[in-house]
């Protein structure tokens, strides 16, 4: 058995840190003495080295946390074998074959270390749109049954919730609401959006999909949030999304910054239409733009 100061020395993290993750991550639970000293196992040890092997290099720890040991040391050794480019090439390429014979456990598990591998912007650009295409392809050629379709996207969604911090309900100038409007069920760019602007600081609210624009106009006003965001996939006419977009605008305090997700082929029949209203494509530019406005 190791005391805490033991199992500083061996795996190169101050004790301070171990304490922290222990208390918010719940990564080990050591035994105790009669007078409450830590002590840590041979399995403590290994564990803990891991993830503070895994810390050095580069991954952060909330990411780390959800895994288990497995999937811990599987991020390890591809880390190894693979600088970040090729890695992300060899995950997509993993992820899409598992769609593809329908091997929905490989399919999470992949999934989980594309988490703890890439920053959020990157892992939903270059991982999870992909896979969802992907995922949304086979089911319009008939080669997935809904619930293919459904078990393979709720593995993301799971994860895209792990990964999103409940709220902290506090009112400050970096809160962001989340959400779709009325009959748009497509929910997922919202979550990823969320992901995204939670990594940058952001207090996340996510509201689900299919909101009633009168009722989130409603919303915003009585809480005062600073962002919101809003998933946009193109189910409905022009006129209509015009209508809904405008309605927003002109209901919503002055200060509130709207960003609509979008395609680029959306995004030339919403621009120019307020100087609060930004379309962003894709999530890279869409955490660029929360940096440039909310710097402080």
């Amino acid at each position: 058995m190791y005391s805490i100061k033991a199992l500083s020395t061996l795996i190169g993290i101050n004790t301070d840190t171990i304490r922290t993750w222990e208390r918010r991550y719940k990564l080990v639970s050591p035994q105790r003495t009669k007078n409450g000293r830590r002590l840590y196992s041979e399995t403590d040890l290994d564990f803990m080295a891991l993830i503070a092997r895994l810390v050095k290099a580069g991954n952060p720890i909330s990411n780390l946390a959800h895994l288990d040991y497995e999937t811990l040391k599987e991020l390890e050794e591809t880390n190894k074998q693979d600088p970040l480019n090729s890695l992300e090439i060899r995950i997509q390429e993993q992820i899409i074959r598992s769609i593809d014979i329908d091997d929905y456990l490989s399919f999470g598990r992949l999934v989980r270390t594309a988490f703890a591998a890439f920053p959020a912007a990157k892992l939903a650009d270059l991982i999870l749109v992909p896979a969802l295409q992907h995922i949304g392809d086979k089911w319009e050629e008939g080669n997935f049954d809904v619930a293919q379709e459904h078990s393979f996207t709720a593995v993301i969604k799971q994860s895209l919730m792990a990964h999103i911090p409940t709220p902290r309900w506090r009112t400050h100038n970096r809160m962001a609401l989340f959400t779709t409007l009325g009959g748009e069920r497509h929910e997922l760019g919202a979550l990823m959006g969320s992901h995204v602007a939670a990594e940058e600081g952001f207090d996340c609210h996510y509201l689900g999909s299919e909101m009633p624009v009168e009722s989130l106009i409603s919303h915003l006003v009585r809480n005062q949030f600073p962002v919101v965001v809003i998933s946009l996939i193109r189910s409905r006419s022009d006129d209509e999304i015009l209508h809904y977009i405008s309605m927003l605008n002109n209901n919503l305090p002055t200060h509130v910054h709207l960003y609509i997700g979008c395609s680029s082929t959306l995004s030339p029949l919403l621009s120019g239409k307020s100087e609060r209203l930004f379309c962003v494509n894709n999530f890279e530019q869409f955490k660029n733009s929360l940096m440039v406005h909310f710097s402080s």
